[in-house]
């Protein structure tokens, strides 16, 4: 009994001294100077104009997390790291993921029309569309932007894509199909509204299922009429008038989720490391067209300080 009585005390003073030798340990000169680099980085953009989140992170964990100005022009409340904004169209990139999952699951090509997997949508001529050419913007399909009000309807919950898909966006279309580039909210909303009918889920389900468990975007959410007033939301300024105007719900799969900078970031994390798609399906994904889109991305050439080119 004494015996363990005196090991316990021994590995009890064992603990203490690995405890305290961490807690002393010298912090890492190079972390510390790379966190002052960023601080001041993130410090001058705030100066210069920014209001927003700071998030400055590497595929393994985040560096620098800060947040400047206030929740909202109209409040004193200051903005927090935690703070929810509208994801706008960031939301296409998770549809998009979400067709490459149907994809790769082979329910669906992305060179397929339309028509092959909704027959009787409305319009005939935008039978003809490719899912590729939807996910790029050059549909031809007509544009919620030009409709009065299409963004404010009170009531765009549940079934809102499938109605907006079948008339707004089944108007005539505005030019062929691959012609041109029009970035064009449509395009999405007929896709979300595709993924609906074909998986027989709501959007919101799918969403929550296939993006945001894996992703561990444990904020995000999917707008519905009952969350335009979600706490700690910020409030932004869109060509000078508040985005408040708008019901966020009523963008859909082209626009509609809501989360945090970290939420964004986790995405990003999910989508490079394959936990989402694979890795061919990360490449055509990821591949421009001559407009720089590619498939609910854009997608740009840069060259790093040693001329290695990235994309």
């Amino acid at each position: 009994m004494l015996y363990r009585k005196r090991l316990a005390s021994f590995l009890l003073c064992l603990a203490l001294v690995a405890c305290t030798s961490q807690s002393t340990k010298p912090p890492d000169p190079a972390a510390l100077q790379r966190s002052a680099a960023l601080s001041r980085i993130a410090d001058a953009t705030h100066q210069s104009g920014f209001n927003g989140i700071v998030l400055i992170a590497d595929a393994q964990q985040i560096l620098l997390e800060r947040a400047y100005g206030r929740l909202s022009p109209l409040s004193d409340e200051p903005l927090r790291v935690d703070s929810v904004f509208r994801l706008a169209s960031i939301s296409k990139q998770v549809t998009a993921i979400l067709v490459m999952q149907e994809v790769g699951a082979g329910r669906l090509t992305l060179d397929e029309t339309l028509g092959m997997s909704w027959p009787d949508f409305p319009n005939a001529d935008a039978r003809t569309v490719t899912l590729r050419q939807l996910l790029m913007h050059t549909s031809g399909l007509p544009n919620p932007d030009d409709v009065v009000g299409f963004y404010n309807a009170e009531n765009a919950g549940k079934g809102h894509m499938r109605s907006a898909a079948q008339s707004v966006c089944s108007q005539p279309l505005k030019q062929k199909p691959g012609e041109k580039f029009e970035y064009n909210n449509c395009d999405y909303l007929v896709l979300g509204a595709l993924l609906e009918k074909i998986t027989g889920s709501d959007y919101e389900t799918l969403v929550r299922a296939r993006m945001f468990s894996p992703s561990v975007m444990v904020t995000a959410g999917v707008y519905s009429p009952d969350t335009r007033a979600l706490a700690n939301h910020a409030q932004g300024v869109v060509d000078g008038k508040s985005d408040g105007v708008v019901n966020p719900a009523a963008y859909g799969a082209a626009g509609g989720l809501f989360g945090t900078a970290r939420d964004v970031w986790q995405l990003n994390r999910a989508f490079a490391a394959g936990r989402l798609i694979d890795e061919p399906a990360r490449e055509a994904m990821t591949r421009p067209n001559q407009w720089g889109a590619a498939l609910g991305v854009w997608s740009y050439m840069l060259k790093t300080t040693k001329g290695r080119v990235i994309r």
